[in-house]
Formats: structure tokens, C-alpha cells, sequence
């Protein structure tokens, strides 16, 4: 599997049912795997996200830690707690990312973050949530943002409304390669 950023060119309808893409790519030694035309291939186009900034997640071990302090638990069981309510599911190639097991199987023990879907007398259910340090900009404001209305609900301090909006800006400032003619 080859994974490039690339730019946009054109798109140019052929007819009813097809088009050509074309794409500005930078030299990578991986395009001599695309030489074969006979062959098809599955592409997937997502639009680049920039990177949230590693102040983002310290920021966050920060209220979750203030957090498990006033409701005396551990950091890491609200950690837990605010990726099952304001986390982004895990997916892959064929969607999210799920599991069914036997009750008696802990969870725990195939590590990551889940969360309970569904539970019977036997099974249950889970949907993969993925962990901080994999989160866009976008996504990390969501979970920022709803662990703060957390810590506001609490009685805990926050930065004032102005610095997270200018940490959140500073997210999005993070650099990336943009291909440019």
C-alpha cells in the first residue's frame, strides 16, 4: 500500500460512467510500484488534515488530571471515560472497527480504547475509539472542547476562552508539505 500527499490537477469526465484524475505527486520510490497499468488498483482520497499540536494532548492529561482529582480516581479512568464520550472511532479500510467477544474475555486485554456497544447474557459488543495521539486538528478540538465543558461542570478551572481558542488556532498552524507548480 502506498500512501502519498499529493495535489489536485484536473478531472476530466471520459463519459457517463468515467473520469480521469490527475494528481502532482513528489518523486517517491514507490511509483515504480504503480507502473503496471494492466493492473487495477484501489484509491482512496481523504483531504490532508493538519496535525494537532503536542501541546493539545498535554493540555488534556492536564483536566483529566484536575478531573479524576475532585471525583477521586485515576487519571487514566477519565482519560477512558472522555475518549467514550467525546472520542472519533477507529475505522479501516472496511469501516469502523468492531468487535464481538465473550463476556467473560476482558476487554483490557486487547488493548486500546473501546467502547460498549451491545450486551447480552453471553457476548459483547464493542467500537474501537482511537487514542489522542492519533487525532487531526478537528478532532482533538472536539475532544478538548467537551472535556473542558467537563471540568466547567466540576467547578474547575480552564484556561479562559481566548487562550483555547488560541491554542486551537495554533493546532491548525502546525506545518505541512503542500506540493506547489
Amino acid at each position: 500500500m502506498i500512501s502519498l500527499r499529493a495535489k489536485f490537477n484536473e478531472l476530466k469526465k471520459i463519459d457517463n460512467q468515467k473520469y480521469s484524475l490527475t494528481f502532482e505527486v513528489e518523486s517517491n520510490s514507490e511509483l515504480e510500484y504503480l507502473d503496471d497499468t494492466t493492473v487495477p488498483f484501489k484509491l482512496t482520497i481523504s483531504k490532508l488534515r493538519k496535525k494537532r499540536s503536542l501541546n493539545a494532548n498535554a493540555y488534556l492529561w492536564v483536566l483529566c488530571e484536575k478531573i479524576a482529582k475532585a471525583l477521586q480516581t485515576s487519571k487514566d479512568e477519565v482519560y477512558e471515560e472522555m475518549l467514550n464520550r467525546y472520542g472519533t472511532y477507529d475505522y479501516d479500510d472496511i469501516g469502523y472497527i468492531t468487535i464481538q467477544i465473550r463476556n467473560y474475555v476482558d476487554i483490557k486485554r486487547l488493548g486500546g480504547h473501546w467502547q460498549l456497544l451491545t450486551q447480552d447474557d453471553d457476548w459483547s459488543g464493542y467500537i474501537k475509539i482511537k487514542g489522542s495521539s492519533e487525532y487531526n486538528t478537528k478532532e482533538m478540538s472536539t475532544l478538548i472542547d467537551g472535556v473542558v465543558y467537563e471540568c466547567k461542570e466540576l467547578g474547575i478551572e480552564t484556561l479562559p476562552p481566548h487562550e483555547l481558542e488560541i491554542m486551537k488556532q495554533a493546532w491548525g498552524n502546525m506545518p505541512i508539505k503542500i506540493i506547489d507548480k
